[in-house]
């Protein structure tokens, strides 16, 4: 049963404070706070709260009967006030804002992130009374995959179930130890298969197929585009490059002026301005580790991360690769335009409860954007004006 309104809650069963201005007085804020999947799942007050009273452990639940973008505020200050954030991200609903913050949280650790994951099972099956067809599932399992690489690759813990992942989060709170060691045991990487099953990828003797390390990169100087072949510091060795890379974190000079993620719209208007681009490999659905290295060898030796978010796609991944990168502080400027009515994405309209799902998650990434400090702009070209200041000043810099 939902709660109508955003409340916190005290050690004692049944009893209910609520709370309706942050920030929490600092003798009152909450250990943990659950956050991920909303309605219609039940798994706070059937399972987590009652586990967590038992324990003597104050909790914020941000679960409302009807979610309004008002709330991001609130929510927002029981997070910084929180000790543990713990999410649940379940297959019963999209979780577009849940795998936003999961990312943009694993980025910057600043916080204790604990998680358990259920995957989402196969398409046809229905969320919020839809049916959720090829092109959506596929959507929704590539963010979730994105969300627990990023979140796996800072060290994070994911646990298969809510009550095994609240005992390590009393052990959290009582032994101090730290929620990175709660897995230390862990052999290789989990992540989802095409038919939403958890499995082990392991650290060692992986398979590479080097096309998905490929990357569209243009230099309008030269004219001309190339296939640009990644080096991958996971497997350690350069795989083919027409030309050397080099780190943007040392003196050398960044391999591109512009790493743009996300809708290509905005290419006409990067080549006006005289910017190297790279358009790294994302529309996919069978992320690896690998491929996110790659991902992120890209965003190292790039001067500014330009994400540009429109209405022709869900866009699910690059929305979580923006929240990561944000939180990791990288120069990220964003354009998010939100979905409507009149929104086609593969030939199909969607539905107003889909639209204001996607649209929560864009409105989460635009405020977590904002508060850190993030460049978010009202249109493509005015996003890629700034962008191209921030090279000329980066180049300056230098």
């Amino acid at each position: 049963m939902c709660t109508r309104r955003s409340v916190m809650v005290r050690c004692k069963k049944g009893d209910l404070r609520q709370f309706f201005r942050p920030p929490f007085p600092r003798a009152r804020s909450p250990q943990v706070f659950l956050g991920g999947s909303c309605n219609p799942t039940t798994w706070r007050q059937d399972v987590a709260i009652p586990l967590l009273q038992d324990l003597d452990i104050t909790f914020y639940n941000p679960q409302v009967s009807d979610w309004a973008p008002e709330l991001i505020e609130k929510e927002h200050f029981a997070k910084t006030n929180a000790e543990v954030l713990f999410f649940v991200i379940d297959n019963q609903t999209r979780n577009t804002a849940s795998t936003v913050e999961v990312a943009f949280y694993s980025g910057l650790r600043k916080q204790k992130l604990v998680l358990v994951v259920h995957p989402y099972q196969s398409s046809g099956a229905k969320i919020a009374g839809e049916e959720i067809l090829d092109d959506e599932w596929r959507d929704l399992i590539s963010s979730q995959r994105v969300m627990q690489l990023l979140a796996e690759r800072q060290g994070m813990p994911f646990f298969s179930n809510i009550r095994n992942a609240i005992d390590g989060i009393d052990k959290v709170l009582r032994e101090k130890v730290p929620a990175q060691e709660l897995q230390s045991g862990k052999k290789g990487l989990t992540q989802i298969n095409e038919s939403g099953v958890l499995e082990k990828e392991a650290k060692e003797n992986v398979p590479v197929n080097f096309d998905q390390f490929s990357a569209s990169v243009v230099d309008p100087k030269s004219n001309q585009e190339s296939e640009h072949f990644l080096y991958n510091d996971t497997l350690g060795r350069n795989i083919s490059s027409s030309r050397p890379l080099k780190s943007s974190s040392s003196n050398q000079q960044p391999s591109f002026d512009v790493c743009l993620c996300g809708d290509e719209v905005a290419v006409p208007l990067l080549k006006k301005h005289g910017l190297k681009y790279v358009i790294p490999p994302s529309k996919q659905t069978d992320w690896t580790k690998q491929m996110l290295q790659s991902n992120v060898t890209i965003a190292d030796r790039s001067r500014v991360l330009l994400f540009i978010i429109t209405d022709s796609s869900r866009a699910l991944a690059e929305l979580c690769l923006a929240a990561y990168y944000i939180g990791l502080d990288y120069k990220v400027v964003l354009y998010v335009g939100l979905l409507s009515e009149k929104s086609i994405i593969n030939g199909k309209t969607l539905s107003n409860i889909a639209i204001k799902e996607y649209n929560r998650g864009r409105m989460y990434l635009r405020d977590l954007a904002v508060r850190q400090g993030v460049d978010v702009l009202d249109s493509v070209s005015a996003a890629v004006e700034v962008a191209a200041r921030k090279c000329i000043k980066t180049s300056a810099a230098r």
